[in-house]
């Protein structure tokens, strides 16, 4: 079982991500790298099984009721950031902006930044040709809309990992 909604996107990302290698016998002798492993079910299980799992996991966040949330785990556990990524969400930020004209390359990198992107909101105001203050309202704007499909999508993944018995207990992330 894992610890939370949370904990078991970011082992299956990351497992899925990792190659199956055979290993010849030699580097069976070495002690097996046990880091980020969630607990002892997980670790008994052989390379191709924690790739199933890792899959299955995958599989029920692919199958969210809110493709904004869809996206949202694809975008947080996934680094799957890129324009024709997150288009659902680029949308519904947009729609929460409301009217008037926005840059929308601008409205991306604050996504990005959200996700881990590494570019300052004064540069981003320069791209945009807008004030400082301009940008950061658009800023919180953007962080707040992707907090609000975070927590749903994430309340839903808690729901549907406790279902199938894979987390502890259903966590609330309101």
């Amino acid at each position: 079982m894992f610890h939370s909604a949370h904990s078991a996107l970011a082992w299956a990302y990351e497992t899925i991500n990792r190659p199956i290698v055979k290993m010849s016998s030699v580097n069976h002798m070495r002690e097996q790298n046990t880091r980020r492993m969630p607990n002892e079910a997980i670790m008994d299980l052989s390379v191709h099984e924690q790739h199933a799992q890792a899959a299955a996991i995958i599989g029920m966040a692919e199958r969210l009721n809110d493709a904004a949330g869809r996206e949202y785990v694809a975008a947080r556990f996934g680094d799957m950031t890129r324009p024709e990524d997150v288009t659902i969400m680029m949308h519904r930020i947009f729609s929460a902006l409301g009217t008037g004209a926005h840059d929308k390359r601008g409205v991306y990198e604050f996504l990005r930044c959200y996700f881990g992107g590494e570019r300052g909101y004064k540069e981003i105001a320069r791209q945009m040709k807008c004030r400082n203050t301009t940008a950061l309202e658009i800023r919180n704007k953007v962080y707040d809309t992707l907090d609000w499909i975070g927590t749903r999508a994430m309340a839903e993944m808690s729901d549907t990992l406790a279902k199938h018995r894979l987390i502890e207990s259903a966590q609330m992330y309101a």
